[in-house]
């Protein structure tokens, strides 16, 4: 009973910690989180973290026809700075986007509507044909000063 007693108790923690008010059912295994430094955070076998670091959580996704990617991270608001990177391969090359942003507390930052091609300077945008190897790379700076890169991709 005791026993028992522990693992409801455990599973309860996890639970909790895992969903923390999102659904993650919708997700497959390669759009899971995968941090490479993890800023007082490990993730092997299982994420432990310091008091203050949340592990955020990143989504990217790609339409159909594969011309517009969007991202979002959530569970930032310990964090002051985001800088993310898309890139993606083309026929043509490796190709993507950049751009940082000053964070206000705010628990949530997404890019919505990137296009995946080019566009002229009169307005004439072309998509990339055969867009493949879709990253994004995320790096956020908590509060404390240390930094936490988080990627995601899509083949």
């Amino acid at each position: 009973m005791k026993r028992y007693s522990v693992y409801a108790i455990y599973f309860s923690f996890v639970t909790v910690w895992a969903l923390s008010g999102v659904s993650y059912s919708h997700l497959s295994d390669a759009e899971r989180i995968s941090p490479t430094f993890s800023a007082g955070c490990w993730t092997q076998p299982k994420i432990r973290c310091r008091e203050g670091f949340v592990m955020p959580i990143l989504t990217l996704r790609i339409d159909s026809v594969r011309q517009h990617a969007s991202f979002t991270v959530t569970g930032i608001s310990s964090y002051t700075q985001i800088s993310y990177e898309l890139t993606y391969g083309t026929a043509s090359g490796t190709k993507g986007a950049k751009g940082e942003h000053i964070l206000s507390g705010e628990n949530e930052f997404s890019r919505s509507d990137i296009f995946l091609g080019s566009c002229t300077s009169g307005g004439t945008c072309t998509p990339d044909p055969d867009v493949k190897n879709l990253n994004v790379t995320v790096t956020l700076t908590h509060t404390s000063g240390e930094t936490l890169t988080v990627s995601r991709h899509i083949d």
